[in-house]
């Protein structure tokens, strides 16, 4: 039973030891034969060889399966964890090249909005530091967008007239005018409309009006127009009329003095 004892923990031992299941079965088998070189030096008795062999051969061989099995299961998990450490390489991989496209992308997108918003700005420094006053109506006549200038026009600042009714703005008697040029705009009829605006001091200025109608698929969305202060041109319009007006009375008075001179001279 000695040798027997000696030889199960020398393969229980093996067993553990993590070698190749070819050095696995050489092993067993060497020891096997050692241990019936051993035994029939020894004399062991038939019977108790023959018991001993059975024992042994049978727990070699489970014992060679067991190492197979830890074997297959260490080899199993070094596979999947090689699979999985490559896997991960090719995530990093990835997901670099994506954080390089996503930066990438970014610095685009800032670089848009910079020259957005310069643009933005460019765009509103001229429609409000020009003479005439750059407006946005909605359909139903309330104004969204007027620029600053119009202050230094009727006196209002935008914070007055922005969401206000356009109609609010407009000399009552030129009111009825305005009303037929808008029904007229929303039929695609663009003209120039010349008409007064109230002033806050109460007073008025004469405008010329140039509006368009912006239509998206086929709905009109609101008018946007400019508004330019005439109310000099006017003015000077006025004077010439009366000018002409004296010229063309001078004349005919001239002309009736001479008749009459004629008349007196012929008497």
């Amino acid at each position: 039973l000695y040798y027997p004892g000696i030889m199960l923990v020398l393969i229980m031992v093996f067993t553990l030891v993590p070698l190749r299941f070819p050095l696995t079965v050489l092993f067993g088998a060497t020891t096997v034969s050692i241990y019936e070189i051993v035994s029939i030096f020894e004399q062991v008795p038939l019977k108790i060889l023959i018991n001993n062999n059975f024992f042994f051969i049978s727990s070699c061989l489970l014992c060679m399966a067991a190492g197979y099995l830890l074997q297959y299961k260490s080899r199993r998990n070094f596979y999947l964890n090689h699979l999985l450490k490559c896997e991960k390489e090719k995530l990093d991989i990835v997901n670099q090249e994506l954080e390089e496209r996503v930066d990438e992308r970014t610095l685009e997108l800032q670089e848009l909005n910079k020259v957005l918003k310069d643009s933005e700005k460019h765009y509103r420094d001229i429609i409000e530091n020009i003479n005439d006053a750059i407006f946005s109506m909605s359909p139903d006549g309330k104004l969204t967008y007027i620029s600053p200038i119009i202050k230094n026009m009727v006196g209002y600042g935008v914070d007055e007239i922005v969401g206000q009714p356009f109609a609010k703005f407009i000399h009552p008697k030129d009111l009825q005018l305005v009303m037929d040029r808008l029904r007229e705009l929303r039929k695609g009829v663009i003209l120039p409309t010349e008409y007064r605006l109230c002033k806050k001091d109460g007073g008025f200025i004469w405008i010329k009006s140039s509006t368009k109608p912006v239509i998206r698929d086929g709905k009109l969305v609101e008018f946007n127009g400019a508004l330019q202060d005439i109310t000099e041109e006017k003015r000077l319009k006025e004077q010439l009329t009366r000018v002409r007006r004296m010229e063309s009375i001078g004349t005919l008075a001239g002309g009736i003095a001479h008749d009459f001179n004629n008349i007196l001279a012929s008497i």
